[in-house]
């Protein structure tokens, strides 16, 4: 991820794999990518033709957090799930208008709240400051605060 100055690489990251590919009408290569894990970078290094590299850590991601409510989360408050469940519906409902990106995602992924925000912070326009101190938290309470400010 790129600072806000589109010159400073951030110190975390996202491994990736490539998932669809297409010739856009422009002729450019549209290529959809599929998170996998978190990252911290050790050290960059650039090659001769401006290449850059990176020596990384691999990081745990945030714990799952089930939205619909568990008899073991009685200490969860219903304002609280009633939150979680407007980001996910409102997060479904906008990727309908998008069905191919839809389609990788299954009916359970949506009950996860730590999930939700992860794919809000993906696509909602923010500042790489504020993107990377909610990914830099440790879970998704910092994510879920901010997005619903935004989003309500």
């Amino acid at each position: 991820m790129l600072s806000d100055d589109k010159k400073t690489i951030m110190p975390i990251g996202t491994l990736t794999q490539i998932i669809d590919f297409e010739t856009l009408e422009d002729g450019l290569l549209g290529i959809s990518v599929q998170g996998k894990q978190t990252f911290l970078i050790n050290e960059i290094t650039e090659e001769s033709d401006g290449l850059k590299r990176a020596d990384v850590t691999l990081i745990g991601g945030w714990p799952s957090n089930m939205i619909e409510a568990q008899p073991a989360q009685p200490h969860i408050k219903s304002n609280e799930r009633k939150k979680d469940q407007y980001l996910s519906k409102t997060l479904k409902q906008l990727l309908q208008q998008y069905p191919q990106h839809l389609a990788h995602y299954s009916e359970n992924d949506f009950n996860d709240i730590s999930w939700v925000c992860q794919r809000w912070l993906e696509i909602i326009p923010l500042s790489a400051k504020e993107k990377y101190q909610c990914i830099n938290s440790h879970d998704h309470l910092l994510a879920k605060s901010f997005l619903f400010d935004i989003i309500k």
